[in-house]
């Protein structure tokens, strides 16, 4: 599960619309959703659906739930592979709230990283550390639930962090920045699916 806060627009005939209306600030509605699943369309299919978001989707049915820990609905992500749309359906079967989800920028830190803790308290206490330039790709919220199992074992394979570590042409590694919204961690798995590098910012 991952939260995020997109520009949302209600009731939006198409993708074409989308776009006029959200460089208008009246229409657009920032908001918090948990995206649960990504479902990967076809060119064709894809093009089909952002063409008129009030066509009824078997693949939107039940895809919306209100999560009271958190305080936000939950949505999913459609993408043809390349654009990325964000969808929660209030309770319909149509794409009712619609955001384009934007790339992020990359952001390149050189941080102090501690090199395979088992937890967030040697993170934070091991004298070895090693300085480290690395792009930071993504930021990867977590609930607070979610983020405290994580830091009490940085060992632990986590799907969030599968393929987040891939080689720039300028020799840095990609890492991932995972946070509750309070603490922010650095997260450089150098390929395995575990908190290898780990640094606190």
């Amino acid at each position: 599960m991952e939260i995020k806060k997109l520009k949302f627009i209600s009731k939006v005939k198409d993708l074409k619309e989308y776009m006029e209306r959200v460089q208008e600030p009246k229409y657009v509605e920032e908001e918090e959703v948990a995206i649960i699943k990504t479902i990967t369309l076809s060119i064709k299919e894809f093009k089909k659906f952002t063409s008129d978001f009030f066509e009824a989707q078997d693949f939107l049915i039940n895809t919306c739930d209100w999560l009271e820990q958190e305080k936000v609905f939950t949505a999913v992500r459609v993408t043809d592979g390349a654009t990325k749309i964000v969808v929660y359906t209030y309770g319909n079967k149509y794409a009712r709230y619609v955001a384009v989800e934007e790339e992020p920028k990359i952001e390149i830190k050189t941080l102090s990283f501690a090199s395979k803790p088992s937890d967030i308290v040697e993170a934070k206490n091991t004298k070895y550390r090693e300085r480290s330039t690395v792009a930071i790709v993504k930021t990867i919220i977590l609930s607070k639930k979610e983020f405290l199992a994580f830091i009490n074992d940085f060992f632990h394979e986590w799907s969030f962090l599968k393929e987040t570590c891939i080689e720039l042409e300028d020799g840095i590694f990609t890492a991932v920045r995972i946070t509750d919204g309070v603490t922010k961690i650095v997260v450089d798995t150098q390929g395995f699916n575990y908190a290898r590098y780990v640094a606190l910012e």
